[in-house]
């Protein structure tokens, strides 16, 4: 778990949903992880592993890991990025960002935002999604063009915007 901390994620469609739920549990539960290691096994397993130079040596224990996240959400209503931002509480951060993921250039300053002020990124929740509800043959084409743009071809443009940065 130690390998998450200081990393950079950013969250597509955080605003509402499950979007709003992942930033949540990224900046609250995932920034401290409790591990239970109340049996030897675990103990002499996973902590080693862990740290390999034992601060103690009690065998019933809990071990506490810091994992620190810094979390970029993104959607199209700022408003309501802010508004989610005021409701986090944990160690981790969040930074509101405004993106069209059918807008190439937010695409590229959403990114651009995760290497000027973090100098990397680590995690992609490419989360962002749409649908029409009704049966198909009597959707309107401009509906049919909405979900493809977002769902397809605006995770792929985030995909590719995330491939570009050097994991370490």
């Amino acid at each position: 778990m130690e390998r998450w901390s200081g990393k950079v994620a950013i969250v597509t469609g955080a605003s509402v949903g499950i979007g709003a739920a992942i930033v949540k549990a990224l900046v609250k539960h995932s920034v401290q992880v409790c591990l239970s290691l109340s049996s030897v096994f675990y103990y002499e397993y996973f902590v080693p592993l862990l740290h390999p130079q034992p601060t103690h040596t009690h065998m019933h224990t809990h071990e506490f890991l810091f994992v620190k996240i810094q979390v970029v959400g993104c959607a199209r209503n700022l408003e309501k990025l802010q508004e989610l931002g005021s409701t986090l509480d944990g160690p981790g951060s969040f930074r509101p960002v405004k993106c069209d993921v059918t807008k190439e250039e937010d695409i590229l300053s959403l990114f651009e935002v995760a290497r000027k002020e973090y100098k990397g990124l680590h995690i992609l929740v490419n989360n962002v999604g749409t649908t029409h509800v009704g049966p198909l043959l009597e959707s309107r084409t401009e509906d049919l063009r909405d979900m493809m743009e977002i769902n397809v071809i605006g995770e792929d443009r985030s995909i590719q915007a995330f491939s570009v940065f050097e994991f370490q």
